[in-house]
């Protein structure tokens, strides 16, 4: 019986498949167990070591093979692909940002060009207010004119001079200011000739004022009227 079993040790190990393995190595186990209980001699022993030997190779030979059917049935890992249409996003981005930027630009001259019409209104306002003004300022003056004779401090010459304070301070709120003519040369941007006639003066020399010219922010809102002179007598005139 010793020989017997040393005999089957020394066969060689058939193939095995995962499942007649996992069952050789249940029975095996149980049966040498019981063979060690029931015997003392070294014979069994050995036999035992030497079955228990072959269950424990099978049963690594049998976890290797689940762990390469586990390898070969698991999903392939995707490798990773650069992200679709990253030039176009690029592409996309940098053509809002050029459009964004254009259209702040023109956003900033349509402020201006609205801030510099608003402004010419208001400054064309002002001028007809001006303008508006002037003929009551020059019918003022004309008054006082024709009452010069009269004595400083009459009640009427009073009333003329404190109208023509109040009208002359509302020209200056607008932005208004009155310039003087007479013994100045001729300026057809800022005169008006009425009348020409010679006179003991330089030619283009104005004589008299009829109306006072009046300037607002150094444009002329109102030329003045006045008479010009044509020169000294016996000399050439034109």
């Amino acid at each position: 019986m010793n020989g017997s079993r040393v005999q089957s040790a020394s066969t060689p190990i058939p193939h095995l498949t995962a499942e007649d393995a996992e069952g050789a190595e249940n029975s095996a186990v149980v049966r040498d167990d019981r063979e060690m209980v029931s015997g003392n001699d070294g014979s069994r022993v050995a036999g035992v070591w030497r079955t228990s030997a072959c269950s424990a190779f099978c049963g690594e030979w049998m976890r290797e093979e689940r762990m390469i059917e586990d390898r070969h049935d698991a999903p392939p890992i995707p490798e990773a692909e650069p992200a679709a249409g990253g030039a176009d996003a690029v592409e996309e981005a940098a053509r809002l940002r050029s459009e964004l930027v254009r259209m702040a630009a023109e956003f900033d001259n349509y402020r201006k060009g609205v801030a510099r019409e608003r402004e010419i209104h208001r400054e064309k306002a002002r001028d007809e207010a001006a303008l508006a003004l002037l003929p009551v300022y020059d019918v003022l003056q004309r008054a006082l004119h024709a009452h010069s004779c009269e004595e400083e401090g009459t009640a009427l010459r009073e009333v003329l001079a404190q109208l023509q304070g109040l009208v002359e301070e509302a020209l200056r709120r607008l932005g208004c200011e009155a310039y003087s003519s007479v013994g100045k040369t001729f300026d057809p941007l800022y005169h008006e000739a009425l009348f020409a006639e010679q006179a003991d003066v330089d030619k283009n020399v104005i004589l008299d004022e009829f109306e006072r010219g009046f300037v607002r922010n150094d444009r002329v809102v109102r030329p003045a009227k006045v008479k010009v002179s044509l020169g000294r007598p016996g000399g050439v005139t034109e």
